[in-house]
């Protein structure tokens, strides 16, 4: 796997490699802390040449705690944590060169990081470079598992003018009293398997576009169904005769992160979630998205971990600082209790868990609470339709899917039509609006089993458009 750099590539190999031959300060720091997976590969009978890859954070030097308002904040704070690796170059710039082709590097400002390749036997080198303060490994990312029911025909579809998921939250009352709340000038961010930019349902809508699963594409495609099923949800349209789609007039910003086996790993996903939150490289022009949807996660966390030191969560920190709502699938490892997965666990994800026809959580729908070292987090943060959601597929197609990443959508969906009526809004005020507004499902109150509740567009909307509750 090759790394591209630049200059900067160039500056971290003169590091790495000095330290691989022993010039190293006397004043090193403390051990940061070591992913197990990696922790092997710090014994010195290593003598391995074989390449690894590694996730390396540094200290925080970028905190701001000012509420983002406008596009011109979310500028600024690009390039804050943008400017805030200079001092990872410093250090660089301390060492003397050495020539060699076997350490390459990318800076990650997204978490204040670097992705690095280095031989195993020199991995212990990383642990020592000035403000280290964790390493990951490059561990496999895998799709949360969604079940296809099969394949839908418009004929079956002609009788219906939505979706169920769409009645359930209001969507053709919300269209009756406010046929403009259709998401238009609002960009959504679809992290997922890549998507069918020329499905009838979709076409013109997917104005950013980069592949990060190793095809390298410079144009859309999706070779596992899942992406163009999730972008259907939320920008889809009623080419069938059956709207499909929440906010159909949004544009849509993809980034292919999964192999059509539905894999990947955290280098991809990593650059991915900073190639989104700036896509042209420049934080001063207006092509972020106001909000991401994410159907995938992993594994949950542990009682004994921080979510401040979490790579994932670093990342999805990061995107509410640059003004985005980050939105990702609970799971579907219900209905164990602590079932959710990471990110959406990390305290600042807004977390979805799915609901079937009849307003019930399903029971593959993952449960809270997200157990972290900070105290317990209830998640999931609302719900929405996950099960039997008809929407589109590669080839010009509609199928039914079911799963926590049906009901992401239908969630990110709502997010950009309340993007739309209140454009100053943060992350946070769309958040709230979202859990206020949710029609309660369990007890009185937030819940671990379906949060907040099921996402309600009518009153979502409501103070946005000046109407009472």
């Amino acid at each position: 796997m090759m790394i591209s750099g630049g200059n900067r590539m160039q500056r971290a190999l003169i590091t790495l490699l000095v330290l691989a031959t022993g010039v190293l300060s006397q004043t090193a720091n403390a051990m940061p802390w070591i992913d197990p997976v990696l922790r092997p590969l710090f014994s010195q009978e290593v003598m391995s040449n074989k390449p690894v890859v590694v996730v390396a954070l540094f200290d925080d030097e970028f905190s701001p705690s000012e509420t983002v308002r406008s596009q011109g904040y979310t500028a600024s704070r690009v390039n804050m944590m943008q400017n805030s690796l200079r001092s990872q170059e410093r250090a660089v710039q301390m060492l003397s060169s050495t020539d060699s082709a076997d350490t390459q590097f990318k800076q990650l400002w997204v978490v204040n990081g670097m992705l690095i390749r280095v031989r195993a036997s020199d991995i212990q080198k990383v642990a020592q470079l000035p403000g280290v303060k964790a390493i990951f490994s490059n561990r496999p990312i895998h799709l949360i598992g969604s079940r296809n029911e099969g394949y839908v025909s418009p004929r079956q579809l002609e009788d219906l003018q939505y979706t169920y998921g769409l009645k359930n939250l209001g969507i053709p009352e919300l269209r009756a009293k406010h046929p403009e709340m259709t998401g238009k000038g609002v960009r959504v961010g679809i992290l997922d398997t890549g998507v069918d930019a020329n499905h009838p349902d979709l076409k013109g809508k997917v104005v950013g576009w980069k592949d990060f699963s190793g095809g390298n594409k410079p144009q859309p495609y999706d070779d596992h169904g899942h992406g163009t099923h999730t972008s259907g949800t939320i920008a889809g349209g009623a080419a069938s005769g059956t709207a499909i789609g929440v906010a159909p007039d949004v544009s849509l910003i993809v980034g292919k992160i999964f192999s059509g086996g539905g894999s990947t790993t955290l280098d991809a996903i990593l650059q991915a979630m900073q190639w989104i939150a700036d896509p042209d490289g420049d934080p001063n022009t207006k092509d972020a998205p106001r909000l991401v949807s994410n159907s995938w996660g992993g594994g949950g966390p542990t009682p004994g971990s921080d979510p401040s030191e979490d790579v994932l969560c670093k990342a999805v920190d990061a995107w509410v600082k640059a003004g985005m709502l980050p939105v990702f699938a609970n799971g579907n490892e219900g209905p164990s209790k602590s079932s959710v997965g990471i990110p959406g666990a990390c305290p600042s994800a807004l977390g979805v868990g799915a609901t079937d026809q009849n307003d019930k959580i399903t029971s593959f729908s993952s449960r809270g609470p997200a157990m972290w070292k900070s105290g317990a987090l209830i998640k999931p943060d609302v719900s929405a339709p996950g099960l039997n959601v008809v929407s589109s597929v590669p080839g010009g197609k509609w199928a039914s899917m079911s799963g926590t990443s049906m009901a992401t959508p239908h969630t990110s969906g709502l997010a950009a039509l309340l993007f739309q009526a209140a454009p100053n809004a943060t992350p946070q005020d769309v958040a709230n609006l979202l859990m206020k507004s949710a029609k309660d499902l369990g007890p009185a109150g937030k819940d671990n089993d379906s949060g907040a509740g099921r996402i309600d567009a009518l009153k979502a909307l409501a103070p946005a458009l000046g109407e009472r509750l």
